[in-house]
């Protein structure tokens, strides 16, 4: 009996692993693709699970909104709300209007005024998340753009900097942001631009 070997390339597009096997630089993977089979590794449906977004808490953000609970009711919170807005074209007014696309039941968090806050005696602490929807689009933007980069350097080996149609074509960023840029390597709003003023928390 054959023994099959199956293994996943978490973020690496095949568009980038083709030129580096054309180039001979990663020959053992092009010997794996020649002799075998390989195919776009998908991701969970849906893209983002609870899960997965309490794993990218930092121990610092979980001790923030009052520990591991609050932490995972809030981040069941989220994603049932981003699955929310993309069946309804809308966001939820209340908590039961997640129903059918929460993971859990929500026992530590209630919305008042339409505002998410700790329930009473749930020891989670309010969230104090102040910044505009511009202001976070702004600082998504750039931390995006700065992870393409960092992406970009540790995959190619290049010794120049990259621009953003650049990371687009080898695939690294979804689409060009306008209101941002690089420069010398550095995340910048561009001038006149949704993003000029912005601290971009880099």
């Amino acid at each position: 009996m054959s023994r099959t070997i199956l293994f996943g390339l978490d973020g690496a597009a095949f568009n980038v692993l083709e030129d580096l096997v054309a180039r001979g630089v990663m020959p053992y993977l092009g010997r794996f693709i020649s002799e075998g089979t390989r195919a776009t590794l998908l991701s969970t449906e849906p893209p983002l699970t609870p899960e997965q977004m309490l794993a990218e808490f930092t121990p610092e953000e979980v001790a923030e909104v009052g520990g591991a609970e609050c932490a995972g009711e809030l981040a069941s919170l989220f994603v049932a709300a981003q699955n929310y807005v993309a069946e309804q074209g809308k966001d939820p007014d209340t908590i039961d209007d997640l129903t059918g696309h929460l993971d859990q039941t929500i026992d530590l968090w209630v919305v008042e005024n339409g505002s998410l806050r700790p329930a009473p005696g749930s020891g989670c602490t309010e969230i104090n998340d102040t910044s505009d929807p511009q202001t976070q689009a702004c600082e998504t933007g750039a931390k995006t753009l700065q992870v393409a980069r960092q992406a970009y350097f540790s995959q190619m080996g290049q010794d120049s900097e990259p621009n953003q149609q650049q990371l687009v074509e080898i695939g690294f960023l979804r689409e060009a942001n306008p209101d941002l840029d690089l420069e010398d390597g550095v995340v910048v709003a561009v001038a006149g631009g949704a993003c000029e003023g912005v601290d971009l928390g880099l």
